[in-house]
């Protein structure tokens, strides 16, 4: 029995082990993809991360921090030099050549669009100084191995379970945008290597207080102090495993040697860092020359209370969504369901860690663990105090990755108590699906090139021709019928006829006849991911929009319109040409959408009057007012039914007869004053209309109301099937009368 029962326990570790090295790999590949497909200088900074790397590479030595922005050889310089010292060690065999990076021209903060486009030089095999930049963003990627095997050794202290240790380092793991983060060149991927070694580091003295768990937890701190400023954000924590540790050592001289080393040696291995910091710089940490030279970084003065507690949600919306997954330069985000559903689960484990809070006070792993967390987090606010919007990202609390990913475990473990084979499993099918659909759906969508489209899947074409070589070969509506809120697929398709140089543009937007927006300006997503400048001449490429229209009208049609823009500095609108090559205007109409809907009229009268073979439906009406004063507006409000589509555009008319039958005043005109003709009606669809009718200031009595359609290229009415009455002429319907009073 005894015998079975090791076996089996032997079965389950060999499964988790076997998953462990699954999840390595997973990161590992999808993490050198993203670093092959996504352009040289792809995050935030990495451009002046990897000159960073490059200087120490060529020069032997650090770089100074200039306070001017333009005489800096690297804007990181004041950084702390762990990171580029290694990479520059990584990458100094095959740093020869200068970098040349092709800034993206569409590109502006905000918007869905890469900063830096790919280069023919910069591409497979790679060569000399483009070579390093590869071998440096592998090198980061080589960190995260570290980061993740120091999570699920601290998870596997705390939990004392394989598969609990597992489902933290998933946590890690598969979150896209430490993916992609770890797939770059930035010193934040040692920072969390640091910050992951450090949480390692205090489990493993609070778990044996030898001076050997010392040395290494010093040596853990010089390298945190060497690396990034952030990543000391969780030392409260680390002190707190320290002081726990400490008065356990029964030996006074063991403690004061413990005391020397924790001290000494993280002074003795970044402490020349911080006196030429203070040399060079007049303060500890170099950041007065950093702010004179990156002042756009930074508010004038620090943030009061008030202020910060105002900036508070949007900040913690930017930081959350950019800790999870927001690609390039702030550029390309995850889903807004995604978001939701991360932030769900983690508000989950938060309430679940909040409920076991009696029993976790007691416990010295889980209150290290919420000291380094504080620790983090009041450090984070801190800095935001001075740096503006650019400091509200989820990557500058990477160093607490570990404790995050532990806690987050703890607090699930709350919700399926003995259930850790079960919690193992959830987060790993959860971050798979995260993380796959983070880099199909998302990352590689945005940075590989589209592919080009064959003509004969181009629909409604065209050949339309704007000034220069730029063709629209065609179009295609998702559905040319919508209702009021929905989302409604576009899809351009653009050829140039030659290579251009020319940057363009191009906006959507929809509007009524009487202006009314319907479809807001969207902008094409392609023409910023992939400019004009770098299309190959003579292919079709699709260009997709999703136009969003408007909830607030609904039963109206709306012409799609189409404007081509030429350059970014000083954009202008160009001009299509017709057949000739003259141009025509600047607005191309794409075709007519058509805004669907159901209205129902309230009180008034019912009627049941046919009008053609069975296509409309007078179903009721509304006079108002009953009793009218002469040279003021009469509302005639209509209900109509269409049984079936109709075939044409009918105009209405509304005609007023005295008793002598004389015509007196009337309102011709396409329904809902030209919003919506009845050839947008759909089948089974109702409609109400108003017709508003200026009574004369000589008419006095009784009027009869009478209702019609007519063909307006004709001016033939269509035949009604109504009783037969003598108040109005042939092929209309009377309505009640009214009185008129002078």
């Amino acid at each position: 029995m005894g015998k079975k029962l090791v076996t089996a326990q032997v079965s389950k570790q060999q499964v988790v082990t076997i998953l462990l090295i699954s999840l390595f790999v997973f990161y590992t590949v999808a993490a050198v993809l993203i670093s092959i497909v996504v352009p040289l200088g792809g995050s935030p900074d990495e451009p002046a991360h990897f000159m960073f790397v490059q200087y120490v590479a060529q020069n032997g030595r650090l770089p100074v921090m200039q306070p001017r922005y333009t005489d800096n050889a690297t804007v990181e310089a004041f950084q702390a030099p762990a990171y580029y010292v290694l990479a520059a060690l990584v990458t100094r065999p095959f740093m020869e050549g200068d970098i040349v990076l092709f800034r993206n021209p569409a590109f502006t903060f905000g918007t869905q669009s890469p900063m830096f486009l790919p280069l023919e030089e910069q591409r497979f095999p790679w060569h000399g100084v483009y070579c390093a930049w590869h071998l440096a963003r592998f090198f980061s990627i080589t960190l995260g191995w570290i980061t993740l095997g120091a999570t699920y050794c601290s998870a596997r202290l705390v939990f004392k379970n394989h598969w609990l240790a597992l489902a933290a380092t998933a946590y890690i793991a598969m979150n896209p945008q430490f993916i992609y983060l770890n797939s770059m060149v930035t010193n934040d991927v040692l920072a969390a290597t640091a910050g992951s070694l450090l949480t390692l580091a205090a489990f493993n003295l609070l778990d044996n207080s030898s001076l050997k768990n010392v040395v290494l937890i010093a040596l853990t701190i010089g390298l945190a102090a060497l690396t990034k400023p952030s990543t000391l954000t969780i030392l409260p924590g680390i002190g707190w495993a320290f002081f726990i540790a400490w008065r356990k050592t029964p030996s006074t001289r063991a403690r004061w040697v413990s005391l020397g080393l924790i001290m000494g040696i993280p002074l003795a291995c970044s402490g020349w860092w911080f006196l030429r910091n203070q040399q060079l710089y007049g303060d500890f940490l170099g950041l007065a020359a950093a702010k004179q030279a990156l002042s756009s970084n930074y508010y004038a003065a620090p943030l009061t209370l008030g202020q910060l507690l105002d900036i508070l949600p949007q900040m913690a919306r930017q930081t959350f969504q950019t800790y999870w997954g927001y690609f390039g330069w702030i550029a390309f985000p995850l889903s807004d369901i995604a978001y939701f559903v991360i932030l769900f689960l983690n508000l989950l484990a938060l309430i679940g860690l909040l409920w076991r809070s009696k029993f976790l006070r007691r416990n010295v792993q889980a209150l290290v663990l919420g000291t380094m967390w504080l620790g983090m987090m009041f450090g984070f606010l801190y800095y935001n105090l001075e740096t503006n919007s650019s400091g509200w990202q989820g990557r500058f609390l990477f160093p607490g990755l570990s404790v995050t990913a532990i806690g987050f475990i703890a607090g699930w473990s709350t919700w399926l108590r003995r259930r850790e084979v079960l919690i193992g499993s959830l987060v790993m099918s959860l971050g798979l699906l995260l993380s796959v659909y983070a880099m199909l759906g998302v990352v590689m969508p945005a940075y590989l090139p589209p592919s080009p489209v064959p003509m004969e899947a181009v629909s409604n074409t065209g050949d339309t021709k704007f000034a220069g070589d730029l063709v629209l070969v065609g179009y295609e509506l998702q559905s040319e019928r919508v209702k009021p809120g929905d989302n409604v697929q576009l899809t351009l398709y653009w050829s140039v006829q030659k290579l251009t140089e020319t940057p363009y543009l191009f906006r959507v937007d929809g509007y009524t006849v009487h202006g009314d927006s319907i479809v807001r300006q969207t902008e094409s997503n392609l023409a910023r991911r992939f400019p004009s400048i770098v299309w190959p001449a003579n292919q079709v490429l699709a260009d997709r929009y999703t136009l969003r229209v408007s909830e607030t009208y609904s039963q109206v049609v709306c012409s799609l319109g189409l404007q081509v823009i030429e350059g970014y500095e000083e954009p202008h609108s160009i001009f299509f040409n017709d057949s000739g090559g003259n141009p025509i205007g600047e607005r191309l109409e794409l075709g007519p959408l058509i805004i669907s809907g159901n209205s129902q009229l309230r009180g008034g009268t019912d009627i049941n009057a046919q009008f053609g073979t069975d296509e409309i439906l007078l179903t009721g009406y509304d006079i108002n007012p009953a009793i009218i004063k002469a040279g003021t507006p009469l509302t005639v409000t209509l209900a109509w039914r269409a049984q079936q589509q109709p075939t044409a555009n009918y105009q209405v008319f509304v005609h007023l007869f005295d008793d002598k039958g004389q015509l007196v005043a009337q309102h011709d005109g396409s329904p809902k004053m030209g919003l919506y003709p009845t050839s947008a009606w759909s089948a089974r669809e109702n409609i109400i209309d108003l017709h508003v009718i200026q009574i004369p200031e000589t008419v006095a009595g009784t009027l009869h109301p009478c209702v019609g359609l007519y063909a307006l290229e004709t001016l033939e009415r269509l035949p009604v099937t109504w009783n037969n009455s003598t108040d109005c002429p042939d092929q209309s319907v009377p309505l009640a009368a009214f009185t008129v009073k002078q």
